[in-house]
């Protein structure tokens, strides 16, 4: 497959940038619109980005906007788009300062060994994140996209590394992070569902902040859809602060058939 240009922008209609891993993995390109923050530009920049967006074949399209902002929000749904999820913001502000908890299952990095078990965990543990959420988007390909994630993570393919808990020799659980100078940055946490309902994700939380002490991390940020809130109030629990929430909101292309498994397609047969 041949990918698009990776962004198209200008100063007046903010800039559409093509997800790049999002479009190998799905086969057909998808972008992300960092939109004005005028609401009255928000339907005259679409209607000027859609041309190109139609040519280059792009079938899916997000974009973020504060949830605050019901203006803005109002416009971006006049140019087409839908909310498909509601994002916190939170993390510690003091990771040295964070009192420990006492944690039962041990943390390590993940190895080469680990990705057979590690990706077949990430194929089906996620229910919720934006492309889950989604009606009109296959599960086949939100379930892979994870999958994929966490290989690209552990492999070197993107930034970021995986740590893992086990309980009895199984993967329990894992969460992949990037880390920047005295930054780290959560991209995903994960608990395998054999262990649903257990004290996984506590142990996996706590021990993390254990592991970034010794290793001068002074801060942590993440975001968690809203749908979680068991996973929201863990990380309250353990000293997280909560900063901001956005709507996310996605546009589909007309050009673009709604999924054979998705919950809409019996409509469409």
């Amino acid at each position: 497959m041949t990918l698009p240009p990776q962004a198209i922008n200008n100063e007046k209609d903010g800039e559409l940038t093509v997800l790049m891993m999002d479009t190998e993995i799905f086969g057909f390109p998808v972008a992300e619109w960092a939109l004005p923050m005028e609401a009255n530009r928000v339907v005259p920049a679409w209607s000027r980005f859609l041309p190109r967006a139609d040519e280059l074949q792009i079938r899916l399209v997000s974009c973020r906007v504060p949830a605050h902002n019901s203006e803005l929000l109002a416009a971006v749904q006049k140019a087409g788009f839908r909310v498909v999820d509601c994002m916190v913001s939170l993390g510690l502000r003091n990771v040295q300062r964070t009192p420990l908890d006492p944690v039962p299952l041990p943390l390590r990095e993940a190895e080469n060994r680990d990705l057979e078990e590690l990706e077949a965990i990430a194929g089906k543990a996620f229910q919720t994140g934006r492309y889950h959420l989604d009606p009109l988007f296959p599960r086949a390909l939100a379930d892979k996209r994870y999958a994929v994630w966490v290989r690209n993570a552990l492999t070197g393919r993107m930034p970021g590394s995986v740590l893992v808990v086990e309980h009895e020799d199984t993967i329990a659980g894992f969460l992949v992070q990037k880390i920047d100078g005295d930054h780290c940055q959560g991209q995903l946490a994960c608990v395998n569902p054999k262990f649903k309902h257990t004290i996984v994700m506590h142990s996996l939380l706590a021990a993390h902040t254990a592991w970034l002490q010794p290793r001068g991390i002074r801060k942590t940020t993440g975001r968690i859809s809203i749908g979680l809130m068991q996973a929201i109030n863990l990380n309250l629990v353990l000293h997280s602060e909560l900063r901001q929430a956005e709507y996310v909101l996605h546009w589909h292309s007309i050009h673009y058939p709604v999924g054979k498994d998705s919950p809409l397609s019996l409509a469409h047969e």
